[in-house]
C-alpha cells in the first residue's frame, strides 16, 4: 500500500513495475486452472493448418478432421474442419506450431498433459499482455500524462470482467480486441492504411469489431468511392480465404462457381439472426422492443450522424464513442458470456481519463460487473462453474474428479446454484432473477456512460483524494481474484454435496 501511494505522489516507476507483476501473475497462474470447451476445439482444429500443409493439402483444411491423437478423452473421436474464417486459425496455428512439433514427437495430443494444456491457454495471456500495452499507448494519445497513463494497464488486469471473460473461460476474442486496439491508435496516430488493415485483420478474427470500424471510418472519410475501398479491405482477410478454399474444393469450373455463390454465407450467421434480430428465445437480451434489431437501429443512427459530422472529434471522444457502441452491442444483442471482453478496453480507458474519480467509477463499473455475471450464470452457467476446471486439470497425471454421470449437473456447478438457491429462498423464479441481474446491469453502465462523458461539466462531482486511490485499486483487483476463484467454488460444492 505504501509503494502505491509513493507512485502516486512521486511518480516512481521502479514501484510501478513491481505492481504490474503483481498484477500480471496471477492471470496467469489462474489461467492455468481452467479450459474452456472452445478453445479446446479451435485448438485443434488449428493444429490442422499445419497437418494439412505439409501433406500439400491446406485446400481441404476446412473439411479436414484433427487426427484422434491418444491421451486426451475430449478428442478420442476427433475433430471435424473449422468453422470460423481462417484468419483466426492461422494465428492459432502460429503460436501453436512447438504444440504441433511435440504431438508429431511424443505421439500424444498437446491436450494429453497439463503443461501442454497450459501452453495453449496462455495464447490468451500474450494477447492481454498486448491490448494493455495499447490500452497505455491510445491513453497517451489522447492526451494524458504518462504518470496516469501507466495507470491504464493496472487498471485492465485488475477488472473482473476481465478475469471472468479471459482468465476463466479463456475467450480467443482477445485477439480482436487486441487489433481493434491496434486499428485505434493507429486511427488516434493518422495512419489511415494502418487502420483499415489493422481492423481488417479485427474483424476476420470477430466479425462485431466492424461496430467500431465503420463509425470511425465514416467520421474521418466522406467520399463514397473512397469509403467502397476502404470497406472492400476491410472485408478482404475474409473474403479472400474463404472464395480461395471454395474454389480450391473443386476442378470443376461450374461447381466452382456454385460453391462460390452458395458458400458467401457470413460467419456464425445463425448467431447474427438470434442475436440481433430478438426472438422469444432470445433471452440474454437487457433491451429489448418487440421485435425490432436495436443494435442495428443504434448502429444505423451513429453511421448517419459519423458521416455527417465535419468536425474532428477528440480522441477521448472517439474512444468514448467505442464504449458506447459496446455497450450498445452487449445490452440489445443475445451474446455470449466472453463477449464482454469486447468492452471492458474502453470502460479502463474512461476511468483512466477520470482517475480522480475512480471510488466513483469503481462502485459503478462493480453495479454491472454484478448485474452481467450474474445474469450469464443463469444462462450460460458453464462459463464459470467446475466444468472449466474439469477441462484443464483431469487426466491419469492429476486428480481424477470421478465426476457425476450426469453432466448437466457439474457444468452448473458454481455460482449458479447459489444464484439457483436464493432465488428459490425469496420466492423469484430464475428468469426473474436474470431480469434483476439485467436491470442492475443497465442502471450501473448508463450511469458510468453518462458520468465519463468528456465534455460534461462535472464540477458537482467531488473527486477522489490521493489517499483513497490505492484502497480502492486493491479492493477492485481482490474481487477480480475472487471472479477467478469461482469455478475453485465449484468444485468444493462438488466435493461437499455430490462426493
Amino acid at each position: 500500500m505504501r509503494n502505491l501511494k509513493r507512485i502516486w505522489k512521486e511518480k516512481r516507476v521502479q514501484s510501478w513495475g513491481w505492481i504490474l507483476l503483481l498484477v500480471l501473475v496471477p492471470i496467469f497462474l489462474l489461467s492455468m486452472f481452467y479450459l474452456y470447451g472452445d478453445m479446446i476445439v479451435t485448438s485443434a482444429a488449428s493444429m490442422n493448418v499445419w497437418t494439412t500443409l505439409f501433406q500439400g493439402k491446406l485446400h481441404e483444411f476446412y473439411s479436414y478432421t484433427y487426427p484422434a491423437v491418444p491421451g486426451y478423452e475430449k478428442l478420442e473421436n476427433g475433430i471435424a474442419g473449422g468453422a470460423y474464417d481462417f484468419c483466426i486459425y492461422f494465428i492459432h496455428a502460429i503460436y501453436l506450431l512447438p504444440a504441433w512439433i511435440w504431438e508429431k514427437l511424443s505421439g500424444l495430443s498437446v491436450f494429453a498433459k497439463w503443461s501442454t494444456r497450459i501452453y495453449v491457454k496462455e495464447l490468451v495471456f500474450v494477447f492481454i499482455i498486448v491490448a494493455a500495452y495499447l490500452i497505455y499507448q491510445i491513453a497517451l494519445e489522447c492526451g494524458l500524462e504518462e504518470k496516469k497513463a501507466k495507470w491504464a494497464p493496472l487498471i485492465y488486469m485488475s477488472s473482473a470482467l476481465l478475469y471472468y471473460a479471459e482468465v476463466v473461460t479463456g475467450s480467443y476474442d482477445i485477439i480482436s480486441v487486441t487489433f481493434s486496439l491496434l486499428g485505434i491508435y493507429l486511427y488516434l496516430k493518422k495512419k489511415r492504411v494502418g487502420f483499415v488493415l489493422a481492423f481488417a485483420v479485427a474483424i476476420a478474427c470477430k466479425l462485431f469489431a466492424i461496430w467500431i470500424f465503420v463509425p470511425l471510418l465514416l467520421l474521418e472519410e466522406k467520399r463514397i468511392g473512397r469509403l467502397f475501398l476502404d470497406a472492400a479491405v476491410s472485408i478482404s482477410v475474409i473474403v479472400v480465404p474463404r472464395v480461395t478454399f471454395t474454389l480450391l474444393a473443386s476442378k470443376n469450373v461450374t461447381e466452382q462457381v456454385n460453391n462460390v455463390i452458395q458458400g458467401t454465407e457470413l460467419a456464425h450467421a445463425n448467431l447474427i439472426n438470434a442475436g440481433m434480430f430478438p426472438q422469444d428465445e432470445t433471452r440474454t437480451a437487457m433491451i429489448r422492443i418487440g421485435g425490432l434489431p436495436l443494435m442495428l437501429l443504434g448502429f444505423f443512427i451513429i453511421c448517419i450522424a459519423c458521416y455527417f459530422y465535419k468536425e474532428k472529434l477528440e480522441p477521448k471522444m472517439i474512444v468514448y464513442l467505442c464504449a458506447v457502441i459496446m455497450a450498445l452491442f452487449i445490452t440489445t444483442c443475445k451474446v455470449h458470456p466472453y463477449w464482454i471482453t469486447l468492452l471492458v478496453p474502453y470502460i479502463t480507458l474512461l476511468m483512466v481519463f477520470n482517475i480522480d474519480r475512480m471510488r466513483q467509477n469503481s462502485i459503478l463499473e462493480l453495479i454491472f460487473t454484478v448485474g452481467y455475471m450474474g445474469r450469464m450464470y443463469i444462462f450460460w452457467p458453464g462459463c464459470g462453474s467446475a466444468e472449466v476446471m474439469y477441462n484443464m486439470i483431469h487426466s491419469e497425471q492429476m486428480v481424477n474428479f470421478q465426476w457425476l454421470n450426469n453432466e448437466a449437473q457439474w457444468e452448473v456447478l458454481g455460482p449458479y446454484k447459489i444464484i439457483k438457491f436464493v432465488s428459490d429462498k425469496v420466492g423469484l423464479t430464475i428468469d426473474n432473477m436474470a431480469a434483476l441481474f439485467g436491470t442492475l446491469c443497465l442502471a450501473g453502465i448508463i450511469s458510468f456512460l453518462y458520468l465519463n462523458y468528456p465534455k460534461r461539466n462535472s464540477r458537482f462531482i467531488q473527486n477522489d483524494s490521493p489517499q483513497i486511490f490505492p484502497w480502492v485499486f486493491w479492493a477492485r483487483y481482490i474481487i477480480a481474484l475472487f471472479v477467478g476463484l469461482f469455478p475453485m467454488l465449484g468444485c468444493v460444492m462438488w466435493k461437499v454435496f455430490y462426493y
